[in-house]
């Protein structure tokens, strides 16, 4: 049975910043933990072990194709690219071309055999003129996939919760047991991570420039993960839930505001940063 996550396929030299302001769109439109690209894949983590769940989990992968996609790399069987597209095609996974940057369909002898029935995929184009409007049609088939994204009314106001139920439970076991002020701080701050929060510096500037994020309120020595148009930087928080890492702002064609994520366990917060040039 397909599952209701999404799949990023994209080379980085060829497409980082379209994948990634792809993938914000998708974030808010299906949900954080509904939109796989390697970003989310932590140091140390077995690569082809990650992909094969997240492919299994996943009802439709987008391959992202830019100009200089179809190029000799994907004659290696060790290509990354190449062993997603294997995967999701031998799982079944709903391919969805997608060009971007002008790019055109590959012909099917230019790709090796085990992709070439990408070419009888039914492609989408993303222009920078037409973006938005672009990216609501792909989002609309997507839905179709993989289901709507949670309501804002579910998402922030949920009518009922057996966790309000629970924390009574504790309140009064803790109170009985002398540890009333260890439940109270959990009922008045949130689960260690909930109050988590980022600071940038600069906060704009052109490709290239060297931004520090600090960070606090995540949970302990975490791993923490720093994304912005694809993935920024990796880090861990300390005993204290802090930590501050830099990053370099990637090339992109599409200056403005952006969100800069900043992720570690099932916690994050996130700040903008405005891509200077074009």
């Amino acid at each position: 049975m397909p599952g209701n996550a999404l799949f990023v396929n994209y080379r980085r030299a060829d497409s980082s910043g379209y994948a990634g302001r792809l993938r914000d769109q998708l974030v808010a439109q299906f949900g954080r933990d509904r939109v796989f690209m390697d970003v989310g894949i932590l140091g140390g983590e077995d690569w082809v072990a990650a992909i094969e769940r997240a492919l299994g989990a996943s009802g439709a992968l987008l391959a992202i194709i830019g100009p200089t996609w179809s190029q000799a790399r994907l004659t290696d069987p060790g290509d990354r690219l190449r062993q997603e597209l294997e995967a999701a095609l031998a799982l079944g996974v709903e391919i969805i071309p997608v060009l971007v940057g002008g790019a055109r369909m590959p012909d099917a002898d230019d790709l090796p055999p085990s992709i070439r029935e990408l070419t009888r995929r039914q492609a989408v184009r993303l222009t920078d003129e037409g973006w938005e409007d672009d990216v609501r049609r792909l989002t609309g088939r997507l839905g179709q996939l993989v289901g709507a994204g949670p309501s804002p009314a579910s998402a922030v106001a949920p009518k009922s919760s057996p966790i309000v139920g629970c924390v009574a439970v504790l309140i009064f076991v803790a109170i009985l047991a002398g540890a009333g002020f260890v439940v109270y701080q959990f009922v008045v701050n949130g689960p260690p991570g909930a109050n988590a929060k980022i600071t940038l510096s600069p906060t704009s500037g052109p490709p290239g420039t060297s931004v520090t994020v600090t960070g606090s309120g995540y949970p302990a020595n975490t791993d923490i993960e720093i994304t912005l148009l694809g993935p920024a930087a990796e880090t861990v928080s300390d005993s204290n839930g802090d930590f501050t890492t830099t990053f370099d702002v990637p090339d992109t064609p599409f200056p403005g505001k952006h969100d800069v994520f900043a992720t570690g366990g099932a916690f994050g917060d996130t700040a903008q940063f405005t891509i200077e040039g074009g």
